[in-house]
């Protein structure tokens, strides 16, 4: 069998043979430029291929008829349907929310303000639940505080009926000297009917405070009762675990 020749020995073609490298120099600058692309290109296709892979992502959507679409872009038929955007390996990378008609933009923004507004209710109604566990951490402190705002109530409507005996005896008084002039009331002194006068009005006045304080009496067994039904469920969920 005939041997190689000398200068197909030991060649790849990512090396140059010895015998080359010192056969002439332009044999030489020939290696080290296809070595040097070799090497580029190799670089290039490592770097270069696992980002794509990484990045590769396509559009999928249902519209309007049932039909599954598969796109490299954002689906102009599902517009105003809900579009995923996945990865190549099947993750949902982001969903496309559907874009909206104006009258489905305002319905949505009322949604937003609703949901809104009943997240700033909700969110109160915990800081009075806490404020009133807070002041009333049993029964027997809430019924203290019902009988002693009772107590003043009582203490303002004794002092009203106190008031009305007063007056009651103010338009006496005043009903007795005008019994001087029963038998002809147009001598009656002004000074003195115009006395009588105002006793009446202060007596309706009167009247209507009183009524006010009835109404005030109501509102502090109905504040209070309310207060006692919503405090019976806060105690339920926070009453503390028996020890065993």
């Amino acid at each position: 069998m005939t041997p190689p020749a000398p200068h197909q020995q030991n060649f790849l073609p990512w090396t140059c043979a010895p015998q080359a490298r010192h056969a002439h120099q332009d044999t030489l600058a020939t290696c080290s430029f296809l070595q040097a692309g070799l090497v580029l290109t190799l670089l290039l296709g490592l770097a270069i291929h696992p980002v794509q892979a990484q990045t590769t992502s396509f559009f999928v959507c249902v519209d309007a008829s049932g039909r599954r679409i598969t796109s490299d872009r954002p689906i102009p038929e599902c517009a105003n349907r809900e579009q995923r955007e996945m990865t190549s390996s099947g993750a949902v990378r982001r969903v496309i929310a559907p874009h909206l008609t104006p009258e489905e933009r305002a319905l949505a923004d009322q949604q937003s303000e609703a949901d809104a507004a009943r997240k700033t209710r909700d969110l109160e109604q915990q800081r009075r639940d806490r404020a009133l566990l807070s002041r009333y951490p049993s029964q027997t402190q809430h019924d203290a505080e019902r009988q002693r705002q009772l107590a003043l109530q009582l203490e303002g409507t004794a002092q009203l009926d106190r008031r009305s005996e007063e007056l009651k005896l103010q338009e006496k008084d005043i009903r007795l000297e005008l019994e001087f002039y029963k038998s002809n009331p147009a001598k009656a002194p002004t000074w003195l009917t115009r006395k009588l006068a105002d006793n009446a009005d202060q007596q309706q006045q009167h009247l209507q405070l009183v009524a006010l304080q009835l109404d005030e009496k109501r509102r502090i067994n109905q504040r209070f009762d309310e207060e006692l039904a919503r405090l019976k469920q806060l105690w339920a969920i926070h009453r503390p675990t028996p020890s065993r």
